[in-house]
């Protein structure tokens, strides 16, 4: 079988998961954690109900909590939303956070997934969230990417590759 940045497909972890359950624990677990705030922003799921991956659950579970902490965090000033989306074809699935914060400024882009880099004031942020997000998705043979466009928020977009199950 092949092995694409370290990880057997034929793993007995890769296993089939509800993208909807995925995100709604992920969501759960990143609004305990998130920094308390004066009011959650709202989640918005734009995908179907019945959306199903392959993946390893618990690594992509982590990137998303860590996404959706992030989200929530740069959404402390103005409560909004965070709205998620997913696509799924022959070459993998697309899973894209929305947030409608401040944004990023294009000067900051390149250096959000770096270890310990972070916009927050001192004491309120440790800048490993997106930095282990990164490892997580990458661990999994997948790509994370940012866009923004300030004040209207921010996109972090997930891309895992399609995967086949070896025939046995």
């Amino acid at each position: 079988s092949d092995n694409i940045v370290g990880v057997d497909w034929s793993d007995p972890m890769l296993e089939e998961a509800r993208l909807l359950e995925l995100v709604e624990r992920a969501w759960k677990m990143a609004s305990l954690e998130a920094t308390p705030i004066t009011a959650r922003p709202s989640l918005k799921l734009d995908f179907p109900p019945e959306t199903r991956l392959r993946t390893v659950r618990q690594q992509l579970g982590q990137a998303l909590v860590n996404l959706f902490v992030n989200a929530i965090q740069a959404m402390e000033a103005t409560p909004g939303s965070v709205r998620v989306t997913a696509a799924i074809d022959a070459g993998g699935t697309v899973i894209s956070v929305f947030d409608s914060g401040p944004g990023i400024p294009v000067e900051l882009r390149e250096r959000v997934f770096d270890p310990f880099f972070t916009t927050r004031t001192v004491g309120k942020g440790k800048g490993l969230g997106l930095s282990v997000a990164y490892g997580l998705v990458r661990g999994l043979g997948g790509t994370i990417t940012v866009d923004s466009n300030p004040p209207r928020g921010a996109v972090l977009q997930v891309r895992l590759p399609a995967v086949t199950v070896p025939k046995e």
